[in-house]
């Protein structure tokens, strides 16, 4: 769901994808905001991509010895 957030797209939007109702998307998105500790959409996502990140800093080295390639995204 916080890809789609990061996209743009409203909790409807989000429902009409998934085949959910827009509350039922409200309670995802607050458990992931609880979760991830923050209160805001655009924390989360923000959230997410430092995640991200730090998965590429942590689980690339098993597949990759050189991460210079990874320089030019972060």
């Amino acid at each position: 769901m916080l890809s789609w957030v990061a996209e743009g797209k409203t909790n409807y939007e989000i429902g009409i994808i998934l085949g959910i109702s827009r509350r039922t998307v409200d309670a995802h998105l607050a458990h992931a905001y609880q979760k991830l500790g923050v209160e805001t959409r655009m924390a989360a996502v923000m959230r997410m991509l430092n995640l991200m990140k730090l998965a590429v800093i942590w689980f690339v080295p098993d597949f990759c010895s050189d991460l210079s390639f990874f320089s030019d995204y972060f």
